[in-house]
């Protein structure tokens, strides 16, 4: 049922005709639905649409949205009437059950403010789409058929088993492997497409934000297909996405939809979605909390290891100690452990790995220098993990090490053995001094020189290699500043020529071009998914300032009302300032 009002604008012959309605008044968690805003015009069509503020609909998700336009003539008693028409689409999918309310909205158009008529929306659970059934091939004696080509065929072969069902459904589910976990906790979400149909075919339109999850892409994802009944029908199902979870934040936090668009031989496209999926995430306990805590949250194991029974002076000894189990590594971290005062230790290097099947390994080495000879010990210590089958945090307790440290061997003096003295007189030993003397440390100085011209080449070579780089970056930073004093520039003298629409488009373009710079594998086409693909440590700095700034300068660059006005201009140019400083900031990061 569509729903429609209609404010007018009395221009006599030119009357703007305004038409707003949605496609649908109830509507499932797992669907979505339109708002449709209409113009209709005998004259030009207004050449700027300001973007109502969309984030008054509360109880919605902003999908996407769309235009289109069109002409139409009418020939009516010989007289030829043209209306030229433009249609704005803006798709949602709702939050919750509940009734909901579209409130009234401001369009900005052809210099007038108009305003929509509140449409009320009713939410229940999840609806299956029901299309036109597809019709079925007469069955082959030779064949068993396909229970998914001929949906239900089974069951309708089967009497009073089961109903008629509706042919050609489809629908997503989200699986958890969990409701409720731990902060930083691993939690498995995979995606399921559920058709009666295996002739239907989806491809993505949009991948849950996932705020306030560390998100882990499976590198090789089953391909599993199988099968389910759903209210006594047979869907086949299809593992369409998979992703290793971790709540960065406690409390409760949402899982946004997962929306295909589907396609089949009888199904036009249609979009489908997950409902929205609360995770409810614990805080760790602080009883049993203590220093020797690393941050590893899961179910893991740790081992200590020297290889070394025997060391020496002054030549490093390794220390490995090694974290294993279900979790991700990258919240693990090595508290400082305190060596004897014998020994003088390095920052550990560390390095880790995350499987698909969410196994997370990180090891760190140590590297120890014994300064004295004798019996080394490095006494036992522990190092706590926090286990979320129990609860409670586990001690891990090395073994004490006991190596034996020699003093080194000096390489500084001849070797007694290299000449034989046996059976030579006193005048072959005052010979051969004299032959040392003489030959002997020139032979030392050309072996040493050879070193030390192999070492002072290896130094050249080097350094050529730090210079060439080094100038390299300096000349892309050089280019790089460059390009963006030029953009700013440009800015400025739109905003000179009190041009704030275009500075304002020109500030974005800058702003995601800069963002770009920080992207190694994906190239971002706006500046949602550049802020998306931002490093953590980047995105956690900027992130929300780049999305206030963005979302500014949008609103106010398609806001018709404030064209050639001094408000306008003025607020323009606060954000080119607050634009120049940003930039610059972000651009000392990379």
């Amino acid at each position: 049922m569509k729903i429609f009002f209609v404010l007018l604008w009395p221009m006599l012959a030119q009357a703007l005709e305004i038409k707003s309605f949605v496609d649908k008044t109830e509507v499932g968690l797992n669907e979505t639905f339109v708002l449709n805003v209409q113009f209709e015009s005998k004259a030009a069509l207004p050449q700027q649409v300001s973007v109502p503020d969309l984030s008054r609909l509360k109880g919605f998700y902003f999908l996407d949205e769309s235009s289109s336009q069109r002409s139409s003539i009418q020939i009516i008693n010989g007289q030829m009437s043209k209306t030229n028409t433009l249609l704005k689409v803006y798709r949602f999918q709702p939050k919750a059950i509940g009734f909901f309310k579209i409130p009234s909205l401001t369009i900005q158009a052809a210099g007038k403010s108009f305003q929509t008529q509140p449409i009320a929306i009713k939410v229940v659970k999840n609806r299956l789409a029901k299309p036109s059934p597809a019709p079925q091939p007469a069955p082959s004696p030779f064949n068993i058929p396909d229970p998914f080509n001929f949906p239900n065929t089974i069951f309708k072969n089967l009497p009073n088993l089961l109903p008629d069902q509706d042919k050609d459904t489809a629908f997503l589910k989200l699986e958890l492997s969990k409701s409720s976990v731990y902060k930083s906790e691993i939690l498995k979400a995979d995606w399921f497409l559920l058709s009666s149909s295996s002739n239907t075919h989806f491809n993505l339109f949009r991948m849950p934000e996932l705020k306030g999850f560390w998100k882990e892409k499976l590198k090789n994802p089953s391909s599993f297909v199988g099968a389910e009944i759903v209210d006594k029908t047979l869907y086949r199902k299809q593992l369409i996405d998979s992703l290793w979870l971790f709540p960065l934040k406690s409390n409760q936090l949402e899982l946004d939809p997962y929306s295909v668009r589907l396609s089949s031989f009888f199904r036009g496209g249609s979009i489908v979605s997950t409902p929205v999926k609360t995770i409810k995430v614990k805080n760790l306990p602080a009883k049993g909390l203590d220093k020797t805590w690393t941050g590893a949250v899961g179910d893991f194991s740790v081992k200590y290891l020297i290889k070394e029974k025997l060391g020496v002076v002054n030549e490093p000894l390794s220390l490995k100690i090694i974290f294993e189990g279900l979790g991700h590594p990258r919240f693990i971290t090595l508290p400082s452990i305190s060596f004897p005062s014998s020994v003088s230790s390095y920052p550990p290097v560390q390095k880790s790995q995350f499987s698909d099947k969410g196994i997370g390994t990180k090891e760190f080495e140590i590297l120890i220098i014994p300064k004295e000879e004798g019996q080394l010990i490095i006494p036992s210590f522990s190092l706590s993990t926090f286990n979320t089958q129990t609860g409670q945090y586990i001690s891990h307790k090395s073994p004490e090490f006991l190596i034996a440290i020699q003093k080194g061997q000096s390489n500084g003096n001849l070797d007694e053995s290299f000449l034989d003295t046996e059976g030579e007189t006193e005048v072959n030993v005052l010979n051969r001094a004299a032959l040392e003397d003489s030959y002997w440390p020139f032979f030392i100085k050309y072996k040493n020189l050879i070193w030390f011209f192999t070492a002072l080449f290896c130094f050249f070579v080097f350094s050529l290699a730090v210079i060439f780089i080094k100038k390299i970056i300096l000349k892309r930073k050089k280019t790089l500043k460059k390009k963006v004093s030029d953009r700013f520039l440009t800015i400025q003298k739109l905003l000179d020529k009190k041009d704030w629409k275009k500075a304002c488009i020109e500030m974005i373009q800058l702003g995601t071009y800069v963002l770009s710079l920080s992207q190694i594998q994906e190239t971002a086409v706006d500046w949602r998914q550049s802020l998306q693909v931002l490093t953590p440590s980047l995105n956690e700095k900027y992130s929300t300032e780049f999305e206030i700034l963005f979302k500014k300068l949008e609103s106010l660059s398609f806001s018709a009302h404030l064209q050639s006005s001094d408000l306008a201009l003025k607020q323009s140019k606060q954000l080119f300032h607050q634009s120049k400083i940003l930039i610059n900031k972000f651009l000392t990061h990379l």
